[in-house]
């Protein structure tokens, strides 16, 4: 039964993390950056994020999907501090902070991303 956790584990992250992949919302006037709290539903716990680019309007976009709270639109770019890395995913980009790095290159590669391991905001991925 422990395998059987696991995969189930991994399904429901690259079921959640497909969904960010998929569900690109509109950008226009996207200059700025979202940050949210996200749910892993393998873990069963809520971890910081921020995507870019973003505007405000894509920002409240994403805020209806599923297991997202706490979005905040914000001029630039995101935060640097705490990030693990960064998954670019169809043109967005989506910084990790204080996390397991094993944990967000896993869920980037479910999500058919390019996991870049320390990067951070200000960089190019």
């Amino acid at each position: 039964m422990p395998q059987l956790s696991v995969s189930l584990r991994a399904v429901l992250c690259a079921a959640a993390l497909v969904a960010v992949g998929i569900a690109i919302p509109s950008m226009a006037n996207a200059d700025g950056h979202c940050m949210y709290k996200k749910l892993s539903p393998g873990a069963r716990q809520w971890y910081a994020a921020c995507r870019m680019p973003a505007s405000a309007k894509s920002c409240d976009e994403w805020a209806m999907s599923p297991g997202v709270s706490e979005t905040k639109f914000a001029d630039g770019d995101c935060p640097a501090s705490g990030t693990v890395g960064a998954c670019v995913v169809r043109g967005v980009t989506q910084y990790y902070y204080k996390m397991s790095k094993a944990a967000a290159a896993e869920g980037c590669e479910h999500a058919k991303g390019n996991w870049q391991p320390d990067s951070t905001p200000g960089t190019k991925p």
